[in-house]
Order: C-alpha cells, then structure tokens, then sequence
C-alpha cells in the first residue's frame, strides 16, 4: 500500500547541496532486487541532500526515480529539488526480549534533482548547461568591449 504524499515546499531562496553518491534503494538486498516506483515503474535511488531554508539546515535521505538523476551528479554539486513530497511511515515490531517497539520516520523524495552548479573542483564537463551559460555570458561581455 502506498504511503501518504505530503507535498514539501522549499522557499526559492532554499538551497540544496549533494552530501553523499546516489545509490540504489535496495527492497530485497539478498537478492539484490532494487526497490521500483509504485506507478512509473522506475528504479529508487537514495542519497543525502543538505537543505538550506530560511535560516536552518537540514540533512535529508531523499529517493529520485534513477530517470530524475542528472548524469553529472557530484558530491558537493547544488541542486533544484523538483515536486518533493513527505510520507510519514511507522512501524510496529517485537525485540529481542518480546518487547514491542515502534519504528518511525519521514521518507522524503523529489521526483527529479536539476543540476543548479557543479561541485567546486569538479570537471568543467560536470555541468554543461553551466557552462555554456558562462560561455554567452562572456561572449556578450566581449562583444559590449569591443562594441
């Protein structure tokens, strides 16, 4: 059974750093099976995310669809977090001892992350919408200089 989705806004000053490689979200990890979305069919892939709002930062587990992942993801790299959601889950279990214990928690998951800036140090080809950005911008300013 799905999980309720809470929708989680983010002011447009927040900002996103990637703390951590993505990596797959394993739903049986004795048999290697990785865990897939309930309606596209897609793989889950999970990484930490720091999230900077309004004056807090917080570390964040999130999951993406492996298809929302940009191919020149970086550790350090900022991102965009698209259509994130929050679901509360629980869980009831026994210990060890019999006793009964209560698990919980929040998922938090963005249908796709957008490459914003790639990490300090990384490789220029890292980002390439970054790049070319910076290539028109500096076009235009050399052609204002010799204008």
């Amino acid at each position: 059974m799905p999980m309720p989705r809470i929708p989680y806004r983010l002011s447009p000053a927040a900002m996103a750093v990637i703390g951590t490689a993505p990596a797959p979200r394993m739903a049986d990890r004795e048999n290697g099976v990785i865990a897939t979305d309930w309606e596209s069919g897609a793989e889950i892939w999970q990484l930490t995310v720091m999230v900077i709002d309004e004056g807090r930062a917080e570390s964040m587990q999130m999951q993406v669809p492996k298809t929302g992942l940009p191919e020149d993801l970086t550790i350090g790299s900022t991102v965009r977090l698209t259509n994130m959601v929050a679901s509360p889950w629980a869980r009831a279990s026994l210990d060890n001892r019999g006793q009964a214990r209560l698990s919980e928690g929040v998922n938090y998951r963005a249908e796709k992350l957008e490459l914003l800036a790639a990490a300090p140090g990384a490789p220029a080809t890292a980002a390439p919408a970054l790049a070319s950005s910076t290539t028109s911008t500096a076009e235009a300013s050399n052609s204002k200089k010799a204008a």
